[in-house]
């Protein structure tokens, strides 16, 4: 990653902003280069398969799901368990097409589950959730060898 910060000519990240809200799951936003992000931290549940996050604000003293407008442009959420880890790195149009993001025709989402591909024989809702999650998944578990590979996640 720190070629690839000094590739673009990036120090590393700024504006870093913690989200007391969702500090359990260790909620920030921050500026790298000119691509804003909101991260989280994916927790492993005893009794449902996949890692449980939350994705909310606390406006006017009433908890809601977070709305486009003026929402970074992507979310990065990352899974530790173990030997395995990596990221989700999604644009907020994907989350907007998922319905994680709040728009003025859906609800959004509160809170919500992530499926890297190692977590298996997952009934067909979560199956059909893991499908759309894919391609956004970074596995960090391996050293990585492609900056390409983190430029297409971090930097398009």
């Amino acid at each position: 990653m720190t070629a690839l910060l000094k590739m673009h000519h990036i120090a590393g990240p700024t504006k870093i902003q913690t989200e007391r809200q969702n500090s359990v799951y260790e909620g920030m936003t921050f500026v790298v280069g000119n691509t804003t992000f909101r991260s989280r931290l994916a927790k492993k549940t005893p009794k449902k398969k996949g890692y449980f996050t939350a994705l909310w604000e606390h406006p006017h003293e009433k908890n809601q799901a977070y709305s486009l407008s003026g929402y970074p442009d992507k979310l990065m959420i990352t899974v530790l368990d173990g030997k395995q880890k990596g990221q989700f790195v999604f644009p907020s149009s994907v989350l907007v097409a998922n319905g994680i993001i709040k728009t003025e025709t859906t609800a959004g989402k509160m809170a919500f589950r992530v499926y890297p591909p190692w977590v298996q024989d997952l009934n067909p809702t979560a199956s059909r959730t893991q499908n759309w999650q894919t391609p956004y998944f970074l596995d960090l578990s391996e050293p990585l060898k492609q900056t390409e590979t983190l430029e297409k996640f971090y930097f398009q």
